[in-house]
């Protein structure tokens, strides 16, 4: 399945051809009947679907630094991208065609060092109460989100 936006998902044929390639070469092996293969699609299905609505509070401007964004959740219901580095994505849902303005930094509401959505986005104009879309792999494949 699709992740990112910068990474188109593999065709469904080369999971489908390792799998069933191996299943036939190791029953071959130890002389075993091939297995009615059933597959379950699931997240191929539906991860898509699956977006956190994060509010936009404070924008603090460093000026040669960066610019941050802070949003009404964070590591508090997302604690990937400070713990394994998961790559995020997002989009202002507001004003979806917006044109790009520049380099944002998403933060969370947490005031750790660690609490960062995505260091470095390009992004349109943000004003305090406009909504981001983010979504990540993993956010994607756990259900764990506080509030929208």
């Amino acid at each position: 399945m699709r992740y990112t936006i910068d990474k188109p998902a593999p065709p469904v044929a080369t999971f489908a051809d390792k799998i069933t390639s191996t299943i036939i070469k190791e029953c071959t092996r130890f002389s075993l009947e091939l297995p009615k293969l059933i597959i379950e699609p699931g997240r191929e299905i539906v991860a898509q679907a699956g977006v956190a609505i994060y509010t936009i509070g404070v924008i603090k401007e460093i000026p040669g630094v960066r610019t941050y964004v802070s949003v009404d959740g964070g590591m508090g219901d997302n604690i990937c991208p400070a713990l394994y580095g998961e790559k995020m994505e997002a989009v202002l849902v507001n004003r979806m065609r917006a044109r790009d303005a520049g380099k944002v930094t998403i933060s969370g509401k947490f005031c750790e060092s660690g609490d960062i959505l995505i260091r470095d986005i390009i992004m349109p104009k943000i004003a305090s109460g406009d909504h981001s879309g983010c979504r990540s792999r993993r956010s994607l494949q756990h259900t764990g989100i506080n509030e929208l």
